[in-house]
């Protein structure tokens, strides 16, 4: 019996559908989010002193975000940038795993989260003690 390298043609099969319907598979930029939405992926400003050490320096464009887990480097873009009304230069994101903690004989695990360094374009910049941008 001859073996089948399944991946190998469902990449293919994936390859041939995408050239006969003429699909595109680059991001989409034009999906627009609701203000409802914004405050449901962007959870909180995280203050911690890593963060702290992310917005100082020469520049204060960098900020760091608790953000939904499911959201996207696109979503996280375009919410920050509809909430504050600034403009964002790139989004990087870091899944933050659960610590085990143990109560007793009981071991349990806090949820797994997702993190955002959010860059800003040159000359944004957001205050969260005045409100103001």
């Amino acid at each position: 019996m001859k073996k089948v390298d399944v991946y190998s043609m469902n990449k293919k099969i994936r390859r041939a559908a995408g050239k006969e319907s003429g699909y595109n598979v680059s991001k989409r930029t034009d999906v627009a989010i609701s203000k409802e939405r914004c405050y449901d992926i962007i959870r909180k400003p995280l203050m911690t002193e890593k963060a702290a050490m992310a917005s100082t320096g020469e520049d204060n464009r960098n900020f760091v975000y608790q953000v939904d887990i499911k959201a996207t480097k696109l979503e996280i873009k375009q919410a920050v940038e509809k909430i504050f009304n600034v403009e964002v230069e790139s989004v990087n994101t870091v899944l933050v795993r659960g610590k085990l903690k143990r109560v007793g004989k009981v071991f349990g695990k806090r949820s797994n989260w997702k993190k955002a360094y959010v860059t800003l374009k040159e000359g944004h910049t957001i205050n969260y003690i005045d409100g103001t941008n």
